[in-house]
């Protein structure tokens, strides 16, 4: 990736943001605010990380199936 602009290689987000950008979706999956995330568990914290993460892939597959079962009409 580079600094200060140009294109930005997602790996290279992930590393350098990919903190808080867990943090903002369990924030926003527990209608906490962003600050009140660094207090939880952190069992807790890595459950929700978990479980967004298996609906994201869940949801992504249902998603493709219904795109591949109208695409074939």
């Amino acid at each position: 990736g580079q600094e200060g602009g140009g294109e930005y290689d997602s790996s290279e987000f992930d590393k350098n943001y990919g903190w808080i950008y867990s943090a903002k979706m369990v924030s926003e999956f527990e209608f906490i605010k962003l600050d009140d995330v660094w207090e939880l568990p952190v069992l807790q914290f890595l459950n929700d990380l978990t479980y967004l993460k298996v609906k994201r892939k869940l949801d992504a597959d249902q998603q493709d199936r219904i795109s591949r079962r109208y695409s074939r009409k």
